[in-house]
């Protein structure tokens, strides 16, 4: 993962993004999403993915939290074993960030997405979050906003900052192809 073009493009918009919009010397990450990293392919990626930002970012990580509702025994003992901490009770997506916050959350749907913005609405709030996931303009659906679906996610869109993150990766069975990096 560390060696590829795809790794390097992103480590490069971490060092000089991170270091711009942050000045606290602690940042933590939640990922939310990963999928079972004991039993999928694609899942394991991920999480290779989430660590190796982990190692990049090392002198300012805090706290690391995880939680996938799908995550088996074995999967919450490696997580822990690497250095994470086990979100228990699924949150769905609402977790206020005490503090600079990336929120890891490559290929959720627009719901959590939207939750996670929602429970950080706020000036102050909205500033100490950095999601790394799916283009939240690709969810832009009238239906769906006429039905008040995800509103936060919708009002987020006026004033976001989208990054898009090259989709170099060579392995195709793990595809990052809609993921970015949203920052207000």
């Amino acid at each position: 993962m560390t060696h590829t073009l795809f790794f390097s493009t992103l480590k490069e918009y971490f060092v000089r993004t991170i270091d711009v919009i942050w000045t606290s010397p602690t940042i933590d990450i939640v990922a939310y999403g990963l999928g079972s990293i004991s039993s999928s392919y694609k899942a394991a990626h991920q999480f290779s993915l989430l660590l190796s930002l982990v190692n990049v970012l090392q002198k300012r990580i805090g706290n690391i939290y995880c939680f996938d509702p799908v995550f088996t025994g074995l999967d919450k003992a490696v997580i822990l074993k690497l250095g994470c901490q086990i979100i228990e009770a699924n949150e769905e997506g609402k977790r206020k960030a005490e503090r600079e916050t990336i929120f890891f959350m490559p290929h959720c749907g627009m719901q959590l997405y939207s939750n996670v913005l929602w429970k950080n609405w706020s000036s102050a709030g909205l500033r100490k979050i950095l999601v790394i996931g799916n283009s939240f303009s690709s969810y832009d659906n009238p239906l769906q906003r006429s039905k008040g679906i995800a509103q936060s996610l919708y009002r987020a869109l006026s004033f976001v900052d989208e990054f898009p993150i090259p989709n170099n990766y060579t392995l195709t069975a793990v595809s990052y192809t809609h993921l970015r990096a949203h920052e207000t």
